[in-house]
């Protein structure tokens, strides 16, 4: 079973608003799909570092639920009889 904390992480911007990132922690930094616009101007699909880092070009909502949402889709299970944890916490 997949944990949504492996991939949605919460993250604080300096002006003090709370967003969650569409991230993978690994190897100590974080791995995430940078969001299509990024993709298109970059040429990459992916971005690591910081969570502060990667938050800028990773997907990122206000809402945790969205970026469950969104995680869902970017991190499918590899055994499909699996499942996310589903936890909204």
């Amino acid at each position: 079973m997949m944990a949504s904390s492996d991939f949605v992480h919460e993250y604080t911007d300096k002006h003090g608003r709370t967003w969650w990132v569409v991230a993978q922690w690994r190897d100590g930094r974080y791995y995430a799909p940078q969001r299509r616009d990024v993709r298109k101007l970059t040429g990459c699909h992916t971005t690591f570092g910081s969570l502060d880092y990667v938050a800028g070009d990773a997907y990122h909502y206000r809402r945790r639920h969205d970026a469950l949402r969104r995680a869902r889709i970017e991190y499918p299970p590899v055994d499909h009889s699996a499942d996310w944890d589903g936890r909204e916490d």
